[in-house]
């Protein structure tokens, strides 16, 4: 059963695709056999976006990463979440032809997330969403009126909470990059350990945007728009909790280290 968490979004957006449904050509799923889901994906194959060459700084803290839950490192000074969102700063919604996009108002205050192991309140600007063609691949949650690239559509009052769990005090937190060019290396990574759930049926809408637009001859599913996993290289990833009850601080492992 899906998970009540995601049914408000899922609701609002469906509700804002009808009218586009009737008007655009579906595009159906593509099924996924053994060796498309077993085999790597090109992401140069998906989109113009990863086919320049890529100055990646440094290079050491890309994004994403496997979390080796066993290895990760319980921090007790990482504070709790705290965050405050107003639906109402909610602006648009648009697909930028790589993924879609919902876009805040973060001229002000009024939308924010603070604590954990920030040093600062950052305001929501905007989310957006990975997914794969596969049910194993990937994972997101969103909708346009219309289906095809570059489309913006008015999207107000959604309050993005929704999608978060109903912990979230637990979670693993890494220094690393955006996923997608210019893979700048100035993301500070918070990954909730409880999960939210969407249905084969939410994915099935998910996979029916397309990486083109609506005049081009050729229309593309957007399906697997997310980066395959980055080295960890020296890296560490710290929990809020402690995992399978081993208690493990900061100060011990950097002892074990040298």
């Amino acid at each position: 059963m899906v998970n009540s968490v995601i049914r408000p979004l899922v609701s609002q957006l469906q509700r804002q695709l009808v009218r586009a449904a009737k008007s655009h050509r579906s595009t159906s799923v593509r099924r996924c056999n053994l060796t498309a889901c077993s085999s790597k994906f090109v992401l140069s194959q998906t989109h113009p976006m990863w086919q320049e060459p890529l100055a990646i700084p440094g290079g050491d803290r890309q994004s994403p990463i496997d979390i080796a839950v066993r290895k990760s490192v319980f921090d007790s000074k990482l504070k709790p979440l705290v965050t405050n969102y107003d639906p109402k700063t909610c602006q648009q919604i648009w697909n930028n032809g790589y993924s879609f996009l919902v876009e805040y108002d973060d001229t002000t205050d009024k939308s924010t997330l603070k604590g954990g192991p920030l040093q600062d309140n950052f305001r929501l600007c905007q989310f957006h969403f990975h997914w794969g063609e596969c049910n194993s691949w990937g994972l997101s949650t969103l909708w346009t009126e219309d289906c095809s690239q570059q489309s913006v559509v008015e999207f107000t009052k959604f309050d993005p909470a929704c999608l978060l769990p109903s912990n979230i005090d637990d979670y693993w937190t890494y220094h690393g990059s955006l996923t997608t060019p210019p893979l700048t290396e100035s993301v500070t990574w918070i990954v909730m350990k409880q999960h939210i759930e969407v249905s084969h049926d939410q994915l099935a809408v998910f996979r029916s945007l397309l990486f083109t637009s609506a005049e081009e001859e050729v229309q593309k599913s957007m399906v697997n728009n997310f980066r395959e996993t980055q080295p960890l290289r020296g890296r560490t990833v710290r929990s809020s909790f402690t995992p399978f009850l081993k208690d493990s601080t900061l100060d011990e492992v950097k002892e074990h280290s040298h």
